[in-house]
């Protein structure tokens, strides 16, 4: 527990440090560089829940203010609430992150470790398993935890190298010019 809460919050810092670095950049008029702020808030969400069980908390408030105990001991509940927020912030980062894939690759396989902790948490996989499937939850999360921190040091430190202009430069692809119908040839008769 302490060290996923760890790594979380390690997480969210570095979420943080990128939004230093972009909110800096001149030519970000729409200020998409706020999906950092969000993102270091929910990773510091998650660091707190993983020490403070929040969701356990939600998922019997849920259960006690609807009556219903939806798919066996309510854990639903708090996969939707969950899904809803970290999807929501996961697809934006996603989109933030896109001309990193490194660390694109890396957030997409965070996703997949944390689903996988979500499916063998719900017994979708491995059912009445016991310890296994505890053990494949409880691992799955830890490895979707330092893959998250791994891709928010690998942008970040994308981020940092291309405020600074350190960057390759990529080339840019030539544009195709239309093509024009052909004149037909003529013959020079003479």
């Amino acid at each position: 527990v302490w060290f996923s809460s760890g790594v979380l919050a390690l997480a969210g810092f570095v979420a943080l440090l990128v939004y230093s670095v972009r909110r800096q950049r001149p030519d970000d008029y729409h200020g998409r560089y706020r999906i950092w702020l969000w993102a270091g808030l929910a990773w510091f969400v998650l660091s707190l829940d993983e020490t403070a069980s929040l969701h356990e908390g939600f998922k019997e408030m849920m259960s006690h203010l609807t009556g219903y105990r939806l798919m066996g001991d309510g854990s639903i509940w708090w996969v939707m609430a969950y899904g809803l927020v970290l999807g929501t912030v996961g697809v934006r980062l996603l989109l933030e992150m896109r001309a990193n894939r490194v660390s694109s690759t890396l957030l997409v396989m965070t996703a997949g470790a944390y689903a996988t902790a979500v499916v063998a948490q719900l017994g979708w996989v491995l059912p009445e398993s016991g310890a296994r499937g505890v053990m494949i939850e409880e691992g799955a999360e830890m490895v979707g935890n330092l893959l998250l921190l791994l891709a928010m040091a690998v942008h970040a430190r994308w981020a940092i190298l291309d405020a600074q202009g350190l960057l390759p430069v990529r080339a840019e692809k030539p544009k195709k010019k239309p093509k024009k119908a052909a004149a037909p040839e003529r013959e020079d008769k003479e």
